[in-house]
Parts: C-alpha cells; structure tokens; sequence
C-alpha cells in the first residue's frame, strides 16, 4: 500500500512538472512573440531608425529565441519523460502529450 502511495505521489510530481514546462515554454514564446510583433510594427510604422541590418539581426534574434525556447522545452520533456518511464509510468498523463501546446 505504501509503495502504490508513493507510486501515485511521483506520477502526480511527474505530471505537474510535465505541466510546468509546458506553460513556461508557452509563457516564454508569447513573450517573445509579443516582442517581435511590437518590432515589426514599429519599423512598418517606421518609428524605428535603426539601419535595415540591425533591425534584421534584431528580427533573426527573435527568431533564434523561438527555437531555443523549443529546443528547452523538448529537452525538458523529454528528460521528464525518462524519469516517468524510471517510476513505472508508461506515458504523458492526459493533456500533457505535448509541452508545445
């Protein structure tokens, strides 16, 4: 009885930080998303007097940020996925089958 408490406490602890990720990594590319917009706009304004190169670098920055973001997050599913499959649970808990939405 015991172990199957335990068993139940690390899928729990297993699914919420399945959970967590997921809304970090959501979190952290609105976020970015937000940014790059409010840039786009701004230079299509043109109220941004940076040179056409710098505002390039700037956009491919944002860019880069999306896949770092979901490079993280893969990474960090997947490491949550191994320690799940190392406390006996077969899988994603329903709902959690993704991080990336």
């Amino acid at each position: 009885m015991a172990q199957a408490q335990r068993n139940d406490q690390a899928v729990q602890a297993y699914n919420t930080a399945v959970a967590r990720a997921k809304a970090q990594g959501r979190e952290q590319l609105e976020r970015y998303a937000a940014e790059e917009k409010s840039l786009r706009e701004s230079i299509a304004r043109g109220e941004q007097k940076e040179d056409k190169e710098l505002q390039e670098l700037r956009l491919r920055a944002f860019a880069r940020a999306h896949v770092i973001v979901a490079e993280r997050t893969a990474a960090t599913r997947e490491a949550l996925m191994k320690k799940g499959e190392a406390l006996g649970h077969a899988g994603p808990a329903e709902g959690n089958s993704s991080l990336g939405g």
